[in-house]
């Protein structure tokens, strides 16, 4: 992370005992230098892509560069990791990913343009 953004802030101690407290984590997310969340919470379980450098559309399987983040009490963190998957497979995302891809793999403009994203989604120099 620190080689995409030098000023980057990662201060995240490996391990904490938070059995007799609650923490509160102050979560900022912008995009284009404007705020578009901004929140408090006690757990957060993120995973951060910073490149895709491969797409294999016959196994549908992703190559590249990703960081994950959890930081709360363990049992929150699950929490949130459980959440996350059931209100993604509610929303249809997993689904929808699927059909893009099936769209892609009969189209050979847009199995060509998908290329071209993907050799550009990276926020590496």
């Amino acid at each position: 992370m620190k080689e995409n953004m030098p000023n980057a802030i990662i201060k995240i101690p490996k391990s904490r005992d938070f059995y007799n407290q609650r923490p509160v984590f102050e979560v900022l997310i912008k995009q284009d230098g404007k705020t578009i969340y901004h929140n408090k919470t006690y757990a957060v379980v993120m995973n951060l892509v910073q490149s895709v450098t491969k797409l294999d559309l016959d196994t549908g399987e992703l190559e590249g560069d990703s960081q994950i983040l959890g930081v709360g009490h363990p049992i929150i963190q699950f929490f949130a990791l459980d959440q996350l998957k059931k209100k993604m497979k509610k929303a249809g995302m997993i689904d929808k990913a699927f059909a893009m891809i099936a769209q892609v793999i009969r189209n050979p403009e847009l199995k060509d343009r998908l290329s071209e994203v993907i050799k550009k989604a990276s926020i590496k120099k």
